[in-house]
């Protein structure tokens, strides 16, 4: 992820986020732009492309259950690249790249936790 920004907060509270990151494989790198429309609701966070910039179709949500140890996150994404690759590699960059996003959001996580004790 090299960007991400609140753009703006829609009169129903919904928030437009501009996102900007840089994916490949090998030696082929493409930097895809996304403006999600996010949506909050009890336990998760919805968002969808708007924009339709990068992809076709780009949507999921965050989702959050809480147990003993502290919570159970789980990240549900549909995407559809508006560039022709590969499946097979398309799909493996695809998983790698929400791969990479959760890791960097865990380390956020524990890093605003430790801020605050």
């Amino acid at each position: 992820m090299r960007s991400s920004r609140v753009r703006e907060t829609l009169p129903d509270g919904a928030l437009l986020v501009e996102q900007k990151a840089v994916g490949g494989m090998f030696f082929l790198t493409r930097t895809v732009t996304i403006l999600l429309e996010v949506r909050r609701e009890d336990s998760s966070l919805s968002f969808e492309d708007v924009g339709r910039e990068s992809f076709w179709r780009y949507e999921g949500e965050w989702r959050t259950e809480p147990t003993q140890e502290g919570a159970h996150v789980t990240y549900r994404l549909i995407a559809q690249p508006d560039f022709i690759a590969p499946s097979m590699l398309m799909s493996r960059a695809l998983k790698r790249g929400a791969s990479e996003l959760l890791a960097q959001v865990r380390a956020e996580i524990l890093r605003r936790d430790a801020s605050l004790r």
